[in-house]
């Protein structure tokens, strides 16, 4: 999806293919069979579909998962994916559809730009079909053959995801709301087939961009959060013969230039066949990004997940996630793993302040007086609970002791709360007094009603 010519290069192609269409040549690219072509109902533009059974014989499977080149990859079904995406974001009131939950799209265009000069030069998409034994997974993929073309296939990409079928189909990408999704708009209005603020094909539906899911999981965890990085360490696939993505739009631009050179209709079967994984990576990683927010099974994804969950506004579902963790550190105060110790710190830090967001006062109020037995001088939980106890208790004597014991603490409120203990004449505060004053301490509470 990176790189491209100049602008005088593209007019130079445009030029040379305005005498027709191009005939794609018989050579293919080894160990990667050919997808079938349907006939498209526009000149100039290259239709493909794969079907690949999720179900039934091992034979039918092994030659759809061939034609895609995906190894091993577990491709979630229609249920498994819906339950994946009511994880990964919102989900309408309505629900997804059950046959056909969503439809993975991803482009390879000539450039990173969304300007008049990056053109989308294959669209692919994916989506499920059928239940039982007759389950599959249905990847298509328009390829451009000849620049003018480029509205009939924006046309005809645009009739297939406003069809019966995918009218209700949620979308799944992978950056595609800062980059697929905007060049799309940008070329539907350049050719007439939208207008500017108008909603297109792929609006109106929800969309689920995995880039934004996968960040929060694993950012700083690895190398980077790019697609082929994700699915090498978590769908375990390595893939063999890919086109750089800073070779893809050169290689466009030679087999336009030559559609019938070997070596060059090599190389564009490799970009399809590169499009295809991503598909299908797509598929794998929503399913492995839906077990970690729904069942996360270590402290670190616990914690990523639950805020996860509270930055889409899910507090109760990030709360039930922190829950485990919580109870454990009342109910083992030492716990000798310093990394394991910070990061249940943390989570009990996230559990306070989803609780007070949500109302439950004293429950927070419960929870930051544990940080501060459990981790003495925790600035944060200190102040929070300071200000309960103040604000909320009206108690300033217990808040001052509070705030005091503070490994950082705000001169301006020690001052304040002083001055309100000695105009009312209350006695200092012992720290564990002030702790129990906040809220009670039982290790068999839970923290949610």
């Amino acid at each position: 999806m990176k790189g491209g010519l100049s602008i005088a290069n593209r007019l130079s192609f445009a030029r040379e293919r305005v005498g027709g269409p191009p005939r794609v040549a018989s050579t293919e690219v080894p160990a990667t069979p050919k997808p079938a072509e349907t006939p498209s109902r526009e000149p100039g533009v290259l239709r493909r579909r794969i079907e690949v059974p999720l179900a039934g014989g091992r034979e039918a499977s092994a030659q759809g998962r061939a034609l895609l080149d995906i190894g091993s990859v577990a491709i979630p079904d229609a249920g498994q994916l819906a339950r994946a995406l009511a994880a990964v974001g919102v989900v309408p009131r309505d629900g997804l559809p059950a046959e056909r939950p969503a439809v993975l799209f991803d482009l390879e265009t000539t450039g990173l730009s969304r300007d008049s000069g990056c053109v989308a030069f294959m669209v692919g998409m994916a989506w499920h079909e059928g239940t039982g034994p007759a389950a599959r997974l249905v990847v298509e993929q328009w390829i451009l053959s000849r620049l003018s073309s480029e509205a009939a296939m924006l046309r005809d990409v645009s009739r297939t995801l406003t069809g019966p079928d995918l009218a209700g189909a949620a979308l799944v990408t992978f950056n595609g709301a800062s980059f697929d999704v905007p060049l799309l708009r940008t070329r539907l209005v350049r050719h007439r087939l939208a207008r500017p603020g108008q909603p297109t094909a792929l609006d109106g539906r929800p969309h689920y961009d995995l880039l934004v899911a996968a960040r929060r999981l694993w950012k700083g965890r690895g190398p980077d959060c790019r697609l082929s990085t994700l699915e090498r360490l978590h769908l375990s696939v390595h893939r063999q013969g890919d086109v750089a993505g800073s070779e893809i739009a050169d290689a466009y631009w030679a087999w336009l230039r030559a559609p019938t050179d070997p070596r060059a209709c090599d190389v564009l079967e490799r970009i399809a066949a590169h499009n295809r994984v991503d598909l299908v990576s797509l598929a794998g990683l929503a399913g492995q990004i839906g077990d970690r927010l729904t069942d996360p099974r270590h402290l670190a994804d616990v914690l990523r997940a639950a805020d996860h969950h509270a930055r889409q506004q899910r507090a109760e579902r990030a709360l039930a996630i922190l829950e485990p963790a919580i109870q454990r550190w009342r109910t083992e105060p030492a716990v000798a793993d310093p990394v394991e110790r910070g990061l249940i710190r943390e989570a009990a830090l996230l559990t306070g302040e989803l609780l007070r967001k949500t109302g439950q006062h004293p429950r927070a109020a419960e929870v930051w007086a544990l940080v501060c037995q459990r981790s003495p001088g925790e600035p944060s939980a200190h102040e929070s609970l300071a200000k309960h106890l103040e604000h909320k208790r009206r108690d300033p004597a217990a808040a001052l002791s509070v705030a005091s014991r503070s490994a950082s603490p705000c001169p301006r409120r020690i001052a304040r709360l002083q001055r309100k203990v000695d105009a009312s004449g209350a006695d200092p505060v012992p720290f564990e007094a002030a702790l129990a004053r906040a809220a009670p301490i039982d290790s068999r509470s839970r923290l949610l009603v």
